[in-house]
């Protein structure tokens, strides 16, 4: 019987085989929480190229809601956001 290697560097398990990667890390939940706590200035930008401006006031699993200078309630699904900048 051949003796388990002890853990490889390259991510394989003491028998060879390679471990699958992990799934969630929480960091996106942690990145909104703390812009909601902050209260900073963000910047959202959808996959079809516009552009908006606000505030983090909630966050779920699927949707942000911001508060911009035009609109108290915004909701926008983050399958649609390409990318979230902090302004401030």
């Amino acid at each position: 019987m051949p003796r388990p290697r002890p853990n490889d560097r390259d991510g394989r398990s003491q028998y060879g085989r390679r471990k699958p990667p992990q799934a969630a890390t929480d960091e996106e939940r942690r990145f909104l929480y703390g812009r909601l706590k902050s209260g900073s200035r963000l910047a959202v930008e959808m996959t079809d190229g516009s552009r908006t401006l606000g505030v983090i006031r909630a966050f779920s699993e699927e949707t942000i809601e911001l508060q911009t200078d035009d609109q108290s309630g915004l909701l926008l699904h983050k399958s649609q956001i390409r990318y979230i900048e902090e302004l401030d």
